[in-house]
């Protein structure tokens, strides 16, 4: 079955540009209910990897090889999607390290969203949002699809209507309670940690 290459090529930007802009709104809602983060993580991640998806099918559709081998490119998994796109052999993109640095984000998007849409103990950070945020502004610029930034409004303690004054708390002691395991181990659960002041 045929396509119309250039339609196809539209719908992928279109999908990329709803896509990003769903990411950026629940990654909004992230922000605004941190006590919410693993769903709202969850969902970016699997947002995320649909970015990706039709990232990976618009810069084939958008390259100059022949129509039969777009379309059964653009067939398959992402990451059968991520190998077509970065291979080496009559590659869609010329240079190397361009070609590298895309393999390398477009599969740790691909890694975030296997372990955020499963039941598994992996539990994302902000950083990991943040740093995926950062390859989707990266793909759109790569492919020269026109976006629309939004500006993400990160919300304040003072926003959070914590009522202890700056001058209380530079004379309070914080105390945190790590637990059994390693520093790494510790430092991830602090997320989840509540903290007492006063």
């Amino acid at each position: 079955m045929s396509i119309n290459i250039e339609e196809e090529k539209k719908k992928k930007e279109q999908n990329f540009k709803e896509g990003l802009k769903g990411f950026l709104e629940e990654y909004q809602s992230l922000l605004d209910n941190l006590n919410d983060f693993k769903r709202h993580s969850k969902n970016c991640g699997n947002q995320a990897r649909t970015i990706a998806e039709a990232f990976c099918r618009y810069v084939i559709l958008s390259s100059s090889e022949a129509d039969g081998r777009k379309q059964n490119d653009i067939l398959g998994t992402l990451s059968s999607l991520i190998d077509a796109v970065t291979r080496k052999k009559d590659s869609f993109i010329e240079d190397e390290s361009e070609r590298e640095i895309l393999k390398r984000r477009l599969k740790q998007i691909l890694d975030y969203g296997n372990k955020l849409s499963h039941d598994n103990d992996f539990n994302a950070t902000i950083h990991d949002i943040e740093e995926i945020k950062t390859y989707l502004y990266y793909f759109a610029s790569h492919a020269n699809i026109n976006i629309e930034k939004k500006v993400i409004k990160k919300t304040t303690p003072s926003e959070k209507n914590i009522t202890n004054s700056v001058s209380d708390i530079k004379n309070t002691t914080l105390e945190i309670s790590l637990g059994n395991g390693n520093l790494e181990d510790s430092l991830h659960n602090i997320e989840n940690s509540s903290i007492k002041i006063g």
